[in-house]
């Protein structure tokens, strides 16, 4: 992945043409489309950001935060992804659920690193500090079972409640 800046005709009007076919897909599956969002590896441009935010029937998203210059002054296509250990509304406009923990990864990719349970109940013991803090992250399916109990099981040795990220809206 190289976050270089924008696809070709990137737009509002193609960033919901995105948002309506994935709807209709959820539908043709007899499945009521979400209405929490999350750009696909959390990675959109500031025109999709702000097209997700206006659109109708999405109360959030849920996923990390890129930021770009353009967005809080200064120009350009360079970001930078921020973690929130609670709910935040956006500069983008939209209320975000995070995701502050990151994944398991096994092996490095794209531009991240190793990350196994260990650095992730790192992390959650870490956010601890942080009154009525979300920590929350993404498990890959093709992972299996092999880290999750783990995982599961630190964070609620920690104290930590699994719940369902709408209830937190």
């Amino acid at each position: 992945m190289v976050l270089n800046g924008p696809v070709p005709d990137d737009s509002a009007a193609w960033a919901l043409g995105r948002l309506d076919a994935a709807r209709q897909e959820w539908t043709k599956a007899g499945l009521t489309p979400p209405d929490i969002w999350e750009f696909p590896h959390y990675t959109a441009s500031a025109t999709d950001y702000r097209a997700i935010a206006a659109a109708p029937g999405i109360r959030a998203r849920y996923e990390q935060v890129l930021y770009f210059n353009g967005i809080l002054g200064g120009t350009g296509t360079r970001s930078v992804s921020q973690y929130y250990p609670y709910l935040v509304k956006d500069a983008y406009g939209t209320p975000v659920i995070p995701e502050s923990l990151g994944n398991v990864a096994t092996q490095r990719f794209n531009q991240h690193g190793v990350r196994l349970t260990p650095d992730l109940l790192a992390s959650a013991r870490r956010q601890l500090v942080v009154r009525d803090n979300v920590a929350s992250f993404f498990y890959h399916p093709f992972l299996a079972l092999q880290y999750l109990p783990q995982l599961i099981e630190g964070m609620q040795q920690m104290g930590y409640t699994f719940v369902a990220a709408p209830s937190l809206l």
